[in-house]
């Protein structure tokens, strides 16, 4: 089982009934209130969960707080990167296509790798000869 934690009401009240279960992500961005707010709630989910992974969308390299002083303030173990600039997530926003489900990038392929790593995601996609070439088309436009 998977469970992905989104910070909001039923994130709270699923903690309290204790009823996650397998892999946890919490999510948390680069603004201070929100950093505020998964320590608040890595420390409400106690035991629950055996190890969360505190999901870092990291849109701007320039702003503090940095992925690593995020790890140290949440106080959390594990970590995720997601890094993404803010016009790609306005943009996949708009279109109402997350990231993480449109063409290779940074960002899906940071959720892609962690989800193959503990085995909630077949390895075989990895070997798409489509998927590889749009991979290195990306990122040869992106210099």
């Amino acid at each position: 089982d998977t469970v992905v934690v989104h910070w909001g009401a039923f994130s709270h009240q699923a903690a309290r009934a204790d009823v996650f279960s397998g892999t946890a992500f919490v999510g948390c961005g680069q603004r201070f209130s929100s950093v505020r707010n998964a320590k608040a709630f890595l420390a409400g989910l106690g035991k629950a969960v055996a190890d969360p992974i505190l999901a870092i969308h990291h849109l701007d390299a320039n702003l503090v707080p940095s992925p690593e002083e995020i790890m140290t303030a949440t106080g959390a173990r594990q970590s995720l990167v997601l890094r993404a600039g803010w016009s790609a997530l306005a943009l996949a926003h708009n279109r109402g296509r997350p990231l993480a489900l449109t063409a290779p990038s940074a960002y899906g392929d940071a959720l892609r790798t962690q989800l193959m790593q503990l085995g909630l995601l077949p390895a075989a996609q990895t070997q798409n000869g489509t998927l590889k070439l749009l991979h290195w088309l990306s990122r040869a436009r992106a210099g």
